[in-house]
């Protein structure tokens, strides 16, 4: 019987602390290309629906969808990350994120090649209040990806636009549900 308690007492201590959120975030980006900041047209924005379980009360576990506003680098985002607040209000972050590029055109000085990148990410960040975060981080491809060219006239490209790092600073907002 005293094995039934301490099991029950153990176990509702792991499921008290668990929580759901849905947010929301917008980043800006900056792309590396070529390791050049990459141009273009369109705001260097991405935006994101996020779904987040804490199973434990340090620890979130966090699913997005989104899509990238600047043209050059434009498509739907998939992700997944692991958040850990280490020392409150401060967290760091590490997950993927699986970026579709759309592809297309949008000048003559440009293209955008229809590319699929997977990512690895490691961010830090700081919870500004208990629905609003900010967080700074580093994204690496696990192969690289040639996601655009300029051109050098009508019919031939100049330069591949292989894409090799991206910066996000990320507003993240969030609520209990």
């Amino acid at each position: 019987m005293k094995k039934v308690i301490i099991f029950l007492y153990l176990f509702s201590l792991e499921i008290n602390p668990q929580s759901f959120r849905l947010g929301f975030d917008f980043e800006a980006q900056q792309v590396r290309v070529n390791h050049q900041i990459l141009g273009g047209e369109g705001f260097p924005l991405a935006y994101h629906l996020n779904f987040a379980y804490s199973p434990i009360e340090k620890f979130l576990l966090i699913a997005n969808v989104g899509r990238t506003l600047h043209i050059n680098f434009a498509g739907w985002e998939f992700g997944a990350a692991a958040r850990y607040k280490f020392y409150d209000p401060f967290f760091a972050s590490a997950g993927i994120l699986q970026h579709s590029n759309s592809g297309g055109g949008g000048s003559n000085s440009w293209g955008t090649n229809y590319a699929s990148l997977l990512l690895l990410f490691a961010a830090a960040g700081v919870e500004t209040s208990s629905i609003t975060s900010i967080q700074l981080g580093y994204y690496h491809p696990t192969s690289i990806e040639a996601i655009g060219y300029n051109w050098l006239d009508n019919h031939t490209r100049l330069n591949l636009l292989k894409f090799t790092s991206m910066i996000r600073l990320s507003f993240i907002f969030s609520w209990e549900i």
